[in-house]
């Protein structure tokens, strides 16, 4: 019986290498006539894709078989010996000469050109197994041809073909060097540079890809240094990344805000293996308090000072100062202009002297210069059409008499004065280097859509305070919004607080403001 079925087998394996299969639904499975009132076996192949001309499986060099493929066989004849071979048909295969060691079959093969058996009497199945065992090194077509008898003259054939395809070359992607923050500087692919506190943050790095079905994922981390991201001043959350076909660029944001190092690695991936790698090391350094001075060396100092400006039309105007101890003439220095609120009529004068006095303890242990104004409107509020008029006057005088850093001219204003800051702040943003608002509102004088205007020119920095049971705490969030909506950025060019209070403000409050514009200047 077992040497009459070996015949049988053989006979199988020259009809299969010579015919194309059945275009029905057993995957090209050539079937024998049956003996009479005897059905015939039948074939179930897993693992691969069944069609015309058999079965069909595609991989890659490089790559194993991507799961086992089965072949089973049944009868639905009780008592029938089935004898599944599974056999390797080196004529209808290219570039094997044999099974590979990459590929295994179970039971074990045996002969020349190798073959594996397995018997059942069925309702018994008969199963062969070809599994992975490697990776795949040579491209070609490996061809197996399978045939199965039931001892009766029945008989199912068909054939597996496993296409081995070769790897494409994959080419590795390339970054560019980063552009800014400031001048880049460097070999590649180390890069390094050098900002000032105030100064944009805002870098790019692009990679590029000759695969071009590959998709790039370009990531930014930060790897270093003395500052965090967010001390550093980056807008932006890491690690970044952005995703896409080639080219694919990779956008930094933000405003130097502290001194330090900051180091950032940018990396790339294609997704098929290839890489590549920068990195950037920022310096950012104090803003110079030595900048662009105004010159002025005729100004009395240190301590409370007084001047005098003569407006034509408007008369002769007295404004207060404070200069620091360390006040020295050969060094420009910063000056905070301050806004008093609107007290009522004759309180001007008082009330910007209290002005001066509440900033004279920051501007002593931070050294800069403190000009209080005093309003002319009749209950004690800001005139703009004068009170603009005598603080240009003012300006010219306070930049002759003392040495100011002319890029770091700063404002602030409580209620009244803070409604006139927010005007003056965002109508000439660039002369004042960044300004705070105490208990102000946007709509009262600047208007709103006074962010959006200003964007346009500079977003200029801009730190808002305000008691939570202050009646003008709604205007002050709805400012919030529409400076954010106009493209300022929270932590970066703007600083909104809500303190435990009403109409007021503290000296922890002006503290706070200063540590939050001090680090901007004008470019």
């Amino acid at each position: 019986m077992h040497k009459a079925l070996a015949v049988i087998a053989g006979l199988a394996l020259a009809l299969v290498a010579g015919c194309g299969g059945s275009s029905g639904s057993g995957g090209g499975t050539f079937v024998n006539p049956p003996a009479s009132g005897n059905s015939n076996p039948t074939l179930a192949v897993t693992g691969m894709s069944a069609g015309a001309g058999g079965y069909t499986l595609a991989v890659q060099t490089g790559n194993p078989l991507p799961g086992p493929i089965t072949v089973t066989a049944s009868d639905s004849n009780a008592g029938d010996s089935l004898q599944l071979s599974v056999a390797f048909n080196p004529s209808a295969s290219s570039g094997f000469a044999d099974i590979p060691a990459q590929v295994s079959l179970s039971p074990a093969p045996v002969g020349s050109p190798k073959f594996s058996t397995a018997t059942a009497s069925a309702p018994g199945q008969a199963v062969v197994t070809i599994s992975p065992a490697g990776n795949l090194a040579s491209a070609g077509t490996l061809v197996f041809s399978v045939t199965c008898g039931d001892g009766q003259g029945g008989m199912a054939t068909t054939q597996l073909s496993i296409l081995v395809t070769s790897t494409p070359v994959n080419n590795p992607p390339s970054l560019g060097a980063p552009t800014g923050p400031g001048t880049v500087g460097g070999t590649a692919p180390s890069h390094t540079t050098s900002i000032q506190v105030g100064q944009s943050l805002a870098c790019a790095i692009t990679a590029t890809d000759p695969d071009a079905a590959n998709t790039l994922t370009v990531t930014a981390t930060v790897t270093g240094g003395s500052l965090t991201a967010s001390q550093a001043g980056f807008s932006t959350t890491f690690p970044a990344t952005a995703s896409g076909g080639s080219p694919r660029t990779l956008n930094l944001a933000g405003t130097a805000a502290n001194a330090g190092t900051i180091n950032l690695s940018f990396t790339v991936s294609d997704g098929a293996g290839g890489s590549a790698s920068r990195t950037l090391a920022i310096t950012i350094t104090p803003v110079s308090s030595g900048g662009t001075g105004s010159g002025g060396t005729g100004g009395a100092y240190p301590g409370n000072q007084s001047r005098s400006v003569t407006v034509s039309g408007a008369g002769t105007h007295t404004y207060y100062l404070y200069i620091p101890n360390s006040y020295n003439p050969s060094n420009p220095v910063p000056v905070m202009f301050g806004f008093h609120g609107s007290g009522g009529a004759g309180t001007a004068p008082s009330a910007a002297q209290s002005v001066r006095t509440g900033w004279s303890s920051i501007a002593e242990s931070e050294g800069f210069i403190v000009v209080a104004q005093a309003a002319t409107g009749s209950g004690g509020g800001w005139v703009p059409s004068t009170d603009t008029v005598i603080l240009d006057a003012i300006i010219t005088d306070v930049w002759n008499a003392y040495n100011i850093n002319t890029k770091r001219n700063y404002a602030w204003g409580f209620s009244a004065g803070g409604h006139y800051v927010h005007a003056l702040g965002l109508n000439n943003n660039t002369f004042f280097a960044a300004y705070g608002v105490s208990a102000g509102a946007l709509d009262a004088l600047a208007g709103a859509n006074a962010p959006a205007t200003a964007a346009a020119t500079r977003r200029i920095p801009c730190d808002i305070h305000i008691g939570n049971t202050d009646s003008l705490l709604t205007y002050a969030q709805t400012d919030r919004t529409r400076f954010l909506n106009a493209g300022w950025v929270e932590g970066t060019n703007l600083w909104y607080t809500e303190f435990s209070g009403g109409h007021t403000y503290t000296t922890t409050h002006l503290g706070q403001i200063w540590n939050n514009i001090k680090t901007h200047s004008l470019p």
